[in-house]
């Protein structure tokens, strides 16, 4: 969830440097700070994400507590992939 807020704070910050008044940074630098923003953001959270319910599933003792653990990160899980599936269109792989 950290990885995914960090990377939701970097593209608010580069949407008010590229779009806002004045605009702050020119826009040849908009997309190359895009595709590292995704490709930071985008792999990091899902495999952040991925390994929290590993580990939840490995570790938790009762199955309700298991299943409270996948129910909660099931949506970031869902935000990583698409933020990695954005970041492979963009960028020209899809």
């Amino acid at each position: 969830m950290t990885a995914q807020m960090a990377m939701l704070d970097g593209f608010g910050w580069l949407w008010e440097t590229a779009y806002g008044e004045p605009r702050a940074i020119a826009e040849a630098n908009e997309l190359p700070l895009t595709l590292l923003g995704l490709a930071a953001g985008g792999p990091v959270a899902l495999t952040l994400v991925a390994s929290s319910i590993y580990l939840a599933l490995r570790r938790a003792r009762r199955l309700w507590s298991r299943a409270l653990l996948v129910v909660l990160l099931t949506p970031n899980l869902l935000v990583a992939a698409l933020a990695t599936h954005v970041l492979l269109c963009v960028g020209g792989v899809w």
